[in-house]
């Protein structure tokens, strides 16, 4: 393997992670601001990214486990007949091999997302510590 090849292996490997990783973020950052403003719709906002980080995660191996192809049972001179024309279309065709393609989908609607939800909460955090802070302060006395 090639350095660049190698290199452009291991960006896409981290690419492919970006998506879970910006959701994992978003589920921090309601915690966060929940625990700070205790307001229930930071709870709705990380319930949405708990069941994202799931989905990402665990149903893409259930999808690819449900949906296995079904084959045709062939006799063997057919198996054979196959496998020939196969061979043949692919040394006519793909005389190097087959290409290799992948779709990378970057995930700027999650990292919007995410990023307003940091705004918000960090507004609303400061906003909250300032209401606490001013009621709790001791109320001045007027002089005599």
């Amino acid at each position: 393997m090639q350095i660049p090849d190698w290199l452009g292996y291991k960006a896409l490997r981290v690419f492919l992670l970006l998506n879970p990783l910006i959701y994992v973020a978003g589920l921090a950052i309601s915690i966060w601001a929940w625990r700070a403003t205790r307001k229930t719709g930071y709870i709705i906002v990380a319930l949405y990214f708990v069941l994202a980080v799931l989905g990402k995660s665990f149903l893409p191996f259930l999808r690819v486990t449900s949906d296995s192809p079904r084959t045709v049972a062939l006799t063997p001179q057919q198996q054979q007949e196959y496998t020939r024309e196969m061979t043949a279309t692919d040394k006519r065709y793909f005389p190097a091999g087959h290409p290799v393609t992948r779709t990378v989908v970057f995930p700027l609607g999650s990292l919007v997302l995410v990023a307003g939800l940091w705004v918000l909460a960090k507004r609303d955090v400061k906003h909250h510590a300032e209401l606490t802070t001013s009621t709790t302060a001791a109320p001045s006395r007027p002089a005599a």
